[in-house]
């Protein structure tokens, strides 16, 4: 009866084994196996996903890649017994062994992946980010002590940057940026070799993501053919492949750090900001932003003047409301200084425009003056006739306000001086006829010099 009893739970226990029409079904823990070879990496681009110190598969940036000799080894395929690297395609190579193996299944969709050339390109990226982390701890230094100020900190920065630049009289109404924001809006990007690495990081981490997932599929035939030897094998090396992510990921952490730290210390900086109002005043406004010069320090005046001023009525395209920040000006800014003569000091007229209709600074009445306007594209594609441009407005107050040129086709030939355009951006079709072309005709004596963002030289027709 004993006997009987085993050989009836031996039967059961036969029948309840996996079939060959089950073998390609993976078990739990390849389940699990699964999921994780077939969740992608963290883009090292995030500056949310910081490395994690206490992570006990997390490597310090600095560590050297001799440290884990023993999983660079798996991860190329390399044994201490013998030196000659296994590839994906040698895992298809024929085997003496009776038992069924992964070489006699089906082969994997997934493209072979070169995994010692892998470990020679995380050595590689790793020497890059050695060569640059000296720079990138200062900046995480910068970082850290400009976002340790207090709000009210940096608003007093900004006073005393007003007061550097500003008479007495005029620093209550001039709001410069405070330097500590400066640095941190500066520091909240990458540099063009961060972004190399960066990039370079990315493309490593889809690399050995495909690798890692090769490896998954051949581990599941693996399970499935009941090779335990080469299950473990696979299963370190695919291990080993998950350090080698953890660690590229963490190459560049300073860099990710401080871009967090920056953009986080400014949002909330700007969150703590309320409006200013400003005077409405036509005479408070011409008093302040008088002589303009026409070069980058003009225009900083000019935003110094509207800086934290209410978005809704002092528009500069972008923010529609709440305080003005200059995150993002979409409407060009353009000073206009015009001389007797070559001498600077001698100035007949000077004044400043933002684009668009009701914009601030100088507006047209909507009279007609002496040139004419275009419809062309801007840098976003949109095609319209270009008479609110902020070039356009101040060459057409100046002749036909100081000049009395009210009409077109009208030439004076009396005014002989400069006449100096700054443009925070290149100009377009239109306002370009409108300078050199139509303004050199009616103008004949006049000397014309256009400035881009000082960034340029002047151009002379």
């Amino acid at each position: 009866s004993t006997d009987y009893q085993s050989q009836t739970r031996r039967a059961r226990i036969d029948a309840s084994s996996p079939s060959p029409s089950r073998a390609s079904q993976p078990s739990r823990s390849s389940n699990v196996s699964m999921v994780q070879a077939n969740t992608p990496p963290a883009s090292p681009n995030d500056p949310d996903r910081l490395p994690k110190s206490k992570s006990k598969r997390s490597l310090s940036p600095g560590q050297s890649i001799s440290g884990s000799n023993s999983k660079i080894s798996r991860i190329a395929g390399v044994s201490h017994d013998s030196p000659t690297p296994i590839t994906h395609r040698a895992l298809s190579s024929p085997s003496s062994s009776s038992a069924p193996t992964p070489s006699a299944l089906p082969p994997s969709k997934t493209p072979a992946v070169d995994e010692a050339e892998l470990s020679k390109s995380f050595s590689e990226l790793e020497r890059r980010a050695e060569q640059q982390r000296p720079r990138w701890e200062i900046a995480l230094d910068c970082a850290r002590q400009a976002a340790a100020l207090s709000n009210d900190d940096m608003l007093a920065e900004g006073r005393r940057e007003a007061a550097r630049r500003y008479a007495p009289d005029e620093v209550d109404h001039f709001f410069p940026e405070p330097p500590s924001v400066t640095r941190l809006t500066r520091l909240a990007d990458r540099s063009g070799e961060e972004e190399a690495i960066a990039i370079a990081l990315d493309a490593f981490a889809a690399l050995s993501s495909t690798c890692r997932t090769a490896l998954m599929d051949k581990l599941k035939e693996a399970k499935a053919a009941g090779d335990r030897d080469l299950t473990r094998r696979l299963g370190r090396r695919a291990n080993a492949l998950y350090t080698l992510a953890t660690r590229a990921r963490a190459l560049d952490a300073p860099v990710r750090t401080r871009l967090t730290l920056s953009i986080r210390r400014v949002a909330a900086f700007r969150a703590a900001c309320s409006i200013r109002p400003i005077s409405p005043s036509s005479a408070a406004l011409s008093r302040l932003l008088t002589n303009v010069p026409p070069t980058r320090a003009g225009y900083d005046r000019v935003l110094d003047f509207y800086r934290f001023s209410d978005a809704a009525r002092h528009s500069f395209g972008r923010a529609y409301g709440g305080p003005q920040f200059f995150t993002d000006i979409k409407r060009n800014v353009a000073v206009l200084r015009a001389t007797r003569g070559e001498a600077d000091s001698n100035c007949v007229y000077n004044d400043y425009a933002v684009s668009g209709e009701n914009a601030p600074g100088l507006n047209l009445d909507g009279s007609e003056g002496p040139f004419e306007a275009i419809a062309c594209e801007d840098g976003l594609g949109e095609h319209y006739l270009r008479d609110h441009d902020a070039e356009y407005k101040l060459v057409t107050e100046f002749c036909a306000r100081h000049l009395n040129m009210r009409r077109r086709g009208v030439v004076c030939t009396d005014y002989r001086g400069r006449i100096t355009l700054w443009s925070k951006k290149p100009l377009c079709a239109s306002c370009s006829d409108v300078f050199y072309q139509q303004l050199g005709r009616v103008l004949p004596r006049a000397t014309l010099e256009v400035r881009v963002d000082d960034s340029s030289p002047g151009h002379t027709p």
